[in-house]
Parts: structure tokens; sequence; C-alpha cells
């Protein structure tokens, strides 16, 4: 399952004017529910997942050190994986 950002190209009006579209609260509904089959945030794997209010914050397993990045939930693109990883 891949969710789409949501109003990306309304991100600046957005900000300025505080808007915040109803359908976020479902985004992050899903997003909780399925926290433990986030595997790419923005085409990025990602492990550590976790959400901080409307942010999901979590590692690059590509990147050196213990750094952990976040992004807002609504303009994020994240990909649950919908069906259990096939071990060889």
């Amino acid at each position: 399952m891949l969710l789409q950002p949501l109003r990306s190209d309304q991100q600046i009006q957005d900000a300025i004017s505080g808007y915040v579209p109803p359908e976020l609260k479902d985004k992050i509904r899903t997003v909780t529910d399925n926290l433990e089959k986030v595997i790419a945030v923005n085409g990025d794997p990602v492990t550590h997942v976790a959400i901080k209010g409307d942010e999901i914050h979590y590692n690059l397993p590509h990147r050196p050190g213990n750094c952990r990045y976040y992004y807002p939930i609504q303009y994020a693109r994240i990909r649950i994986q919908d069906k259990p990883m096939e071990v060889k």
C-alpha cells in the first residue's frame, strides 16, 4: 500500500493559513495501525519507525550513524508492506 502526500501543492498556503486537511487524521491512523509494516518514506527504506504527533520519525539504514529523521505525515509518501516478506 502506498499512501500519497496530501495537498503538497498547497503546502505553503496551508502553513500560512493553518489549514489541516480532514483526511490527515485517517492517514495518521492508517500509519499508526500499520507502524511495524512501514518499509519506506519518500522512496527511502526505513527502520525504527515511530509517530510523534503529525510527524513520522525513522532511521535510514543506508546512512552511517544512529541519526533519526522525521517528516510531516501529511506530505510524506509512505509505503506499507501489504504481504509478509518471503524468506529465502
